[in-house]
Formats: structure tokens, C-alpha cells, sequence
């Protein structure tokens, strides 16, 4: 991956890169001290940019394959201290790069905060306000994985999967294990030192991504691709930040697309007409095994699959994830044509690859996982798919929050459109006491705030809310009767990746334009 890798670093130079590498390999054996090792670095080999550091740090992971080397971000730059550049990079609003950036800042904020909170007497409605905010660096994880990773695979840059994965999920359990502990009033003198320990883990992941993955990132990928990522980007979400993609003219690399696109369709009715099979468009009839659909059809099935489908082809590659708006775990179009194993961390690839190679073998058929957390339970099934000779053809993933489903009981045999509302009615009891008023009669959102109480105040908001993102659209469906009763502004925020001062911030603007309508 390295030879591949060096084809997208400026000013190439093999031979200096090599002997840093041997500089850098005679430390990590420990046959020369820091400081001497230190001193070669400025002798030899004057200077380094983040992107030849990058493809160093490759080439020592791909010559010694040793996952026991785990190294502290001050430890490794100290040997570079002096010859690693620090790039200025001024970003335009929105670009991916500069939103992860921003992202880190808001969090290094929220940990100040919880810094503070160590100081005072425990109240659970702070802990929690912070720890809130804390989890959607989990956003920032899972888009970073999904869209950056992906991006820099192509590049042959791909240390940041096998290795930086690894951290980010540390990071991630930490912030979980954390949030479980505060949830409850605890000893603040028994919890510091393992906080201490995450703010550790997270301060040097932070440093990795700004000074090695984010300006390699910039030198490794042109503009166009960072337009690519910023699509996918959008669909996973963002962590406490306002993002916007007007940094790069999107809509001509857009129409450059479609105008490609619209040319494939082109050639092909032309192809199809010459064989006298007639034109050829996404909503032509299609013979399929069992009836006749379009291509838009299929699709729009796809998209409406109360399960999330995934099929990984014969040669490992991602070739297809459905399209729904109820995704149990983030996708974006970043992932197809990237290798299944890549997809997963390290720690989980040996259990793809004999899922994959017992499905191949003809030994398997089929396997299933489950997770089943208070008030979530979501199955999961790998299916060997295989044509009618029995070849291996691939394996198709299934997934579906089954939370609803378990807790069903009895029987529904009529139909009753309206049994659900009023089930849920008798069941929430929608309490005042979860929202508060400022002295202009604006509701001042909180975690716990009911939607049902907002659209009793403003019967107008579901309106505004769809018309302001795609995300709200599940408004429109039947199920939006029931879940109104019970959602409150958390669900909402984590559901649709937008933090609650977003929230807090569009909801006001809302209520001002009632107030300018009457």
C-alpha cells in the first residue's frame, strides 16, 4: 500500500524517507535513546511534512507487523521534534477537513465544561446536559471512519483503518462507560482518575487527526473528492456544529455527473435499439425472476425495506447498502467499492473473514448476531447469497431495530388506525414540568422537552420542521402519530444528528416568524 501511497505525496523523495524510516526503526528497537535518535532526524534529514510522516508511519506498520507497537502521539512527533512542518491551512466553512476541526474545538469546550462540573456538588440535569453533548463525537468517529478512511484506502494511505480505528473505538467505549457512571450522583474522587485517563485518550486522538490525518488528508485528496465526501457527510451527520457545503462551486462538479451519467443512458438505448430491444430508461420494464418492475421501482422497494440490506459481492467489495431513513447504523455512498475488511476494525476482521470464508466454503448458510440494550434491540443476519449452481456469489447483511416489535403484545387482527395514538395516550402521561418558558412565552427546549407539547403550541412546527431538512421527513408517515406522543428533544437530536442548541437556535426562529404572521 505504500508504493501506492507515494504517488500522491508532492516532491516525492524515496531516499530520505527511507532513512528517516531507519532512524525511526532503530528507536523503535530501542538500539538508539530519543535524543539521539532526535539529532539524526535534523542531521539527516532536515525536513518532514505531515504527509511524509504519514507515509513513514505506513511503511514502519506494513515492514514490522507488530500491533503490540501502540505509541503516544508526544512520544512519536518527539522524535520529529524540529523537522515535522506545521502547515497553515486556511479552510473555506464547510469543507470536510475544516468541519472535522471545528468539531474538535466544540468538544474540547464541553470537556472544559465537565472539567468545571468536577468542581461543584453533583446535579444530574449539568452531568447530563454535558455528557449529551459529549456522545455525538461518536458522529465524528462513525463519519471520519465511513467517509475519510474510505477516501484515503484509495490512495493507498491505509494506517488510518488498521490502526486509528482502534483508537477511535477506545475513545468511543470510554465515552460510553463514562456516561453510564454519571448518569447517577457518584463519587467524584473514585471517577477523576479514570476520567483523567479518557481526556488522555481523547486530547492525543484529537492531535493525531490535526497533526498527521487531517493535512495528509489535504495534500492526498484534490477538491473534487473532498466535494465527493461532503455528499456522504451530510448523510451521516455532525458533532455539535452548523455545517455548510459551500466551500468548493458543488453544483458544477454536480453537473459534470449528470451529464456523464446522462450520457451512459445514452449509449445504452442507443445499444439496446440497435439490437432491437427498444430504449432504455430507469422506469422501462424489466423482466425480473419473479414479475416485471423498473429500475425505479426496485429502488424505491429498497428504500422503503423496514430493514437496512447490504451485500458485500464475491470479491469482498461493498457493492450495495439500501437507501432508507431508518438506519440502524450510519452508511454513506463512501463505502462502495471499499474492501468488506476495512469496514470494521482490526480487532473484527479475523470474525468477517470466517463468516465470509465458512459462507464461500459452502459450510455456512447463515449467522446471526443480536444486541439487546434497555429499550433497543436490534438483530442482525449474513446471509451466503449464491446462484442457482450453488457458486458463491457474496453476502447479504440484514439488520432492523427490532425495539417495537418485542414489545408488542397480544393480538392485532382488525384494523384500527387509531388504536396506536390512543394506546400510547393512556400510557405517556405528558408532563409540564418538560418544557420552561423564557418571559417572551418562547419554550426553551430541553433533553427532556415532549414534542407533542410543542405541536399542541404550534400546530405549525411539523410544517416548518420538514421544510427545513430531508431528516424530518419521517413526520409525514402514520408512525409519526405514535412517536410524537412519546419523542422528546433528545430522541430528536440523536435521530437527526442536529444538536439541541441547533435545535433551540431554529426552534426561536420559528416562533418569531409566528409572532411577525399575526
Amino acid at each position: 500500500m505504500g508504493e501506492y501511497m507515494k504517488e500522491y505525496i508532492h516532491n516525492f523523495d524515496e531516499a530520505k524517507l527511507q532513512e528517516a524510516f531507519k532512524i525511526k526503526e532503530a528507536y523503535a528497537k530501542g538500539e538508539i535513546p530519543l535524543d539521539m535518535a532526535n539529532a539524526q532526524m535534523k542531521a539527516h534529514i532536515g525536513t518532514l511534512t505531515p504527509a511524509e510522516l504519514a507515509y513513514i508511519e505506513q511503511y514502519f506498520q506494513e515492514k514490522v507487523d507488530d500491533e503490540c507497537i501502540k505509541e503516544n502521539l508526544e512520544e512519536m512527533l518527539a522524535i520529529y521534534d524540529g523537522v515535522l512542518i506545521e502547515e497553515e491551512n486556511s479552510l473555506p466553512k464547510g469543507h470536510p477537513i475544516r468541519n472535522y476541526i471545528e468539531e474538535n474545538n466544540a468538544i474540547r469546550d464541553v470537556i472544559k465544561g465537565i472539567d468545571q462540573l468536577f468542581e461543584k456538588p453533583y446535579i444530574k440535569n449539568q452531568w447530563d446536559e454535558h455528557f449529551e453533548k459529549l456522545n455525538k463525537w461518536k458522529i465524528h468517529l462513525s463519519r471520519k471512519q465511513n467517509q475519510l478512511y474510505t477516501a484515503l484506502e484509495h490512495k493507498g494511505f491505509d494506517r488510518p483503518t488498521t490502526t486509528m480505528w482502534l483508537f477511535d473505538n477506545d475513545v468511543r467505549d470510554k465515552i460510553s462507560a463514562l456516561t453510564e457512571i454519571v448518569k447517577q450522583e457518584f463519587d467524584y474522587e473514585k471517577v477523576k482518575p479514570q476520567y483523567e485517563v479518557f481526556k488522555e485518550y481523547i486530547f492525543d486522538l484529537m492531535n493525531k487527526e490535526e497533526t498527521i490525518l487531517f493535512p495528509t488528508s489535504l495534500e492526498m485528496l484534490n477538491e473534487e473528492e473532498f466535494v465527493e465526501m461532503a455528499s456522504g457527510d451530510r448523510e451521516i451527520g455532525y458533532c455539535l456544529i452548523e455545517a455548510t457545503s459551500d466551500f468548493v462551486n458543488h453544483h458544477q462538479v454536480k453537473e459534470v455527473k449528470e451529464e456523464v451519467t446522462d450520457g451512459f443512458k445514452d449509449e445504452l438505448s442507443k445499444l439496446l435499439a440497435k439490437y432491437q430491444m427498444g430504449s432504455w430508461n430507469e422506469d422501462t420494464p424489466m423482466n425480473v425472476k419473479q414479475g416485471v418492475m423498473s429500475l425505479n421501482q426496485i429502488n424505491l422497494l429498497f428504500q422503503h425495506l423496514p430493514v437496512d440490506i447490504s451485500y458485500v459481492d464475491e470479491h469482498d467489495l461493498v457493492a450495495f447498502y439500501s437507501d432508507t431513513k431508518h438506519r440502524v447504523f450510519p452508511r454513506s455512498k463512501g463505502v462502495i467499492g471499499r474492501k468488506v475488511q476495512n469496514c470494521h476494525p482490526s480487532s473484527s476482521v479475523s470474525v468477517v473473514e470466517e463468516i465470509i470464508s465458512k459462507f464461500r466454503s459452502g459450510e455456512k448458510d447463515r449467522i446471526d448476531f443480536w444486541i439487546n440494550k434497555p429499550g433497543v434491540f436490534i438483530y442482525i443476519l449474513y446471509v451466503a447469497v449464491r446462484d442457482e449452481q450453488g457458486n458463491f456469489k457474496g453476502v447479504m447483511e440484514m439488520m432492523q431495530d427490532c425495539s417495537r416489535i418485542r414489545a408488542l403484545e397480544g393480538s392485532r387482527t382488525l384494523l384500527d388506525w387509531e388504536s396506536n395514538e390512543s394506546q400510547v395516550k393512556e400510557v405517556e402521561d405528558v408532563k409540564e414540568e418538560t418544557v420552561s418558558k423564557n418571559d417572551e412565552d418562547i419554550i426553551v427546549l430541553k433533553p427532556d422537552t415532549k414534542l407533542s407539547v410543542l405541536l399542541k403550541k404550534y400546530p405549525n412546527l411539523k410544517d416548518y420542521m420538514i421544510s427545513k431538512s430531508e431528516k424530518f421527513a419521517m413526520m409525514k408517515t402514520p408512525m409519526f402519530a405514535i412517536m410524537k406522543e412519546i419523542a422528546t428533544v433528545k430522541m430528536i437530536s440523536e435521530r437527526t444528528g442536529f444538536s439541541i442548541e441547533c435545535l433551540q437556535k431554529e426552534f426561536e426562529l420559528f416562533v418569531q416568524l409566528q409572532k411577525e404572521k399575526k
